[in-house]
């Protein structure tokens, strides 16, 4: 059998991929709509996967017991989550801090990458911090989110688009592009950041797992 991170890891590749995928393609765009919620859905439990995945991998070299663990945070205070129940990012990328530091790993994030994760981390966690606001159109009380992407304005070239750039998001430079509103532009960014959050993750695993493939 495969050591668990790798499977772990193997998802979280298909789920990165799908978003990527869904992002180039002329389907995109449907009945006037930027299909962002798919996407920031498949990126966001891409990167719960890859944190799973990279705690796990730990975790069996060091012969622990994966279905009893619970986690910790960064500052070594006890918690009753479970990790194969946790869905927030925030507290799995804690877990992973206080792993790296309990068994003296030596760290693959750099001073820029450290602090960018927990920026992109922490906008993930106030947006979506159980996974469900781009998973499902009501929360647990039936309130309805309201998330939908509307097309607004001309179609023509958005400058402020393209010098962000979402290559892998619109094809290319030349390609013609909507002019999104502010909250938007906010989304946008968020697949952006969300996506360069995935690659450094995936570089950690990288480093320390060999069977992840």
């Amino acid at each position: 059998m495969k050591r668990l991170s790798s499977l772990f890891y193997n998802d979280s590749c298909s789920y990165y991929k799908s978003a990527l995928i869904i992002s180039g393609s002329g389907y995109r765009k449907e009945d006037g709509q930027l299909l962002l919620t798919p996407i920031l859905f498949l990126l966001r439990h891409a990167i719960e996967l890859i944190l799973k995945a990279n705690i796990i991998d730990i975790l069996e070299f060091n012969n622990q017991d994966i279905l009893k663990c619970k986690l910790v945070t960064e500052n070594g205070n006890k918690t009753n989550i479970k990790l194969l129940n946790c869905h927030s990012i925030s507290n799995l990328f804690s877990y992973l801090i206080y792993l790296n530091t309990q068994y003296s790993l030596v760290s693959v994030f750099n001073g820029n990458e450290l602090e960018f994760s927990y920026k992109v981390i922490n906008d993930i966690e106030n947006i979506d911090s159980k996974s469900d606001y781009f998973r499902y159109p009501i929360d647990k009380n039936t309130k309805v989110y309201k998330r939908k992407f509307i097309i607004r304005g001309d179609i023509g070239i958005a400058p402020e688009i393209k010098s962000t750039n979402f290559l892998f998001l619109f094809g290319s430079q030349n390609e013609e592009c909507v002019v999104f509103s502010t909250k938007e532009k906010k989304y946008l960014e968020l697949v952006k950041d969300m996506s360069s959050l995935y690659k450094i993750l995936q570089k950690k695993i990288n480093s320390s797992t060999k069977n992840c493939r």
